[in-house]
């Protein structure tokens, strides 16, 4: 696959017609890959347009569920051709629709378009699916997918996993991404509180600004230089032993001893195990943690 990163003024030009998804797809969830899969299947080459969200952006929506990064990894393993990223400033913001259109869609060659029902576009929204599907000076084949529900019909969404996530259901986002939720971070020094618990755990700074799951302790797997390790980790403000400001990420990785300072872990959320709580004491907070320990050996993830 090959990546594209573009702004306004210098809209890249295909020599052939290419199969284009449009979206912002932070999360790539079931509904995503509805029509992602339609258009790695046409015949022609696929590519997935999306934003570089800049600074003036990012204040509403400060927190990703993924990095560009991941993405452009999980779309070249599912076998897109192109990943386009177009640089979201001002000035792609005041767009009109018919600008967004001439300007970014007809110069990429886009022939066939794969959105979901209610995809919108240029300023204020004002580009609707009708729009695409009846302009008048290009003749654009829209593929248009309806928007999936899950068990309680509700529309599976970007919002929904955000929500879910929030309350720490992360077995449910799980079904709702058909994978486990995952960040990165690099391991760096904390209290060293968990030495003597007898779980030395890797306090983790985050890569990017992911979106964590709700306080709580959680069973799942971390990914040390290509090796999956089962972990248990800890969102919070581990209020029993010195209570912090602001939670923190902390992972516990079974069946290993190696020095983890300054290195990066891919950490996946397979289970919600319980609540953060202020124990009485330190040897309840010990009790409890082997009663963690012993949960997440026995899980099959």
């Amino acid at each position: 696959m090959k990546r594209i990163d573009f702004d306004f003024h210098n809209v890249p030009t295909f020599s052939e017609p290419i199969a284009l998804c449009l979206g912002f797809f932070d999360g790539l969830h079931l509904g995503h890959m509805e029509l992602i899969q339609g258009a790695t299947k046409s015949s022609l080459k696929s590519a997935l347009l999306t934003f570089q969200m800049k600074n003036n952006t990012l204040k509403k929506h400060p927190k990703f569920l993924m990095t560009l990064e991941d993405r452009e990894e999980f779309l070249e393993k599912i076998g897109m051709d192109y990943f386009l990223v177009l640089e979201f400033t001002e000035e792609v913001k005041d767009m009109s629709k018919e600008e967004f259109i001439e300007k970014v869609l007809i110069p990429l060659k886009a022939k066939e378009i794969y959105v979901g029902e209610d995809y919108t576009f240029g300023k204020n929204a004002e580009g609707k699916v009708e729009t695409l599907k009846n302009y008048p000076s290009y003749p654009f084949d829209v593929h248009v997918f309806l928007s999936l529900l899950d068990e309680k019909k509700e529309k599976i969404s970007t919002t929904m996993i955000l929500k879910e996530l929030e309350q720490g259901n992360v077995e449910k986002v799980t079904r709702l991404l058909n994978r486990y939720y995952m960040v990165k971070g690099k391991v760096e020094h904390g209290l060293g509180n968990g030495k003597k618990f007898l779980y030395p755990t890797a306090n983790i700074a985050l890569n990017a600004p992911y979106v964590l799951p709700g306080n709580g302790v959680y069973g799942g797997l971390c990914v040390f230089e290509g090796k999956t390790y089962k972990a248990m980790m800890n969102i919070g403000t581990h209020p029993t032993i010195k209570e912090l400001n602001q939670p923190i990420l902390e992972v516990y990785l079974f069946d290993f001893s190696m020095n983890l300072y300054g290195k990066d872990l891919q950490i996946q959320f397979c289970e919600f195990l319980r609540e953060e709580k202020k124990f009485s004491t330190i040897r309840e907070l010990k009790i409890q943690l082997e009663e963690d320990f012993k949960k997440i050996k026995k899980a099959k993830y």
